[in-house]
């Protein structure tokens, strides 16, 4: 059985906030901007810049893979990008904000996000 592949990235601002995502208008679902590999991504980078952008309208620019797991028949990367550029807003996938980094901890994502 071949796993399904997900990516996520991690933004922090000046102010030591973190982009969160409110998925499907859902206030108490948290998680961090992300969403599957695609066949046409050339790699799992690649996934998490065109996530990042599709969610947040924010580039990346040398995103680091810095932590892997596996929850049942999905294997997520999450990444982190030191560089971004551009103007933060939703998109119909939910609505994404600066937080403090214990908001990650609110939602059915918190266990992957505590890590």
């Amino acid at each position: 059985m071949r796993l399904n592949e997900a990516v996520c990235m991690v933004m922090i601002n000046d102010f030591g906030q973190v982009v969160c995502m409110e998925r499907k208008g859902d206030p108490n679902n948290i998680g961090l901007p992300g969403g599957g590999v695609e066949d046409f991504d050339s790699n799992l980078e690649a996934a998490a810049k065109r996530e990042c952008k599709e969610e947040t309208n924010l580039d990346t620019q040398e995103p680091q893979a810095i932590y892997s797991a596996q929850s049942g028949g999905c294997i997520c990367t999450t990444f982190l990008a030191k560089s971004f550029s551009g103007v933060l807003a939703s998109s119909n996938e939910g609505r994404v904000f600066w937080d403090e980094p214990k908001r990650l901890l609110d939602g059915e994502f918190m266990e992957y996000n505590f890590q």
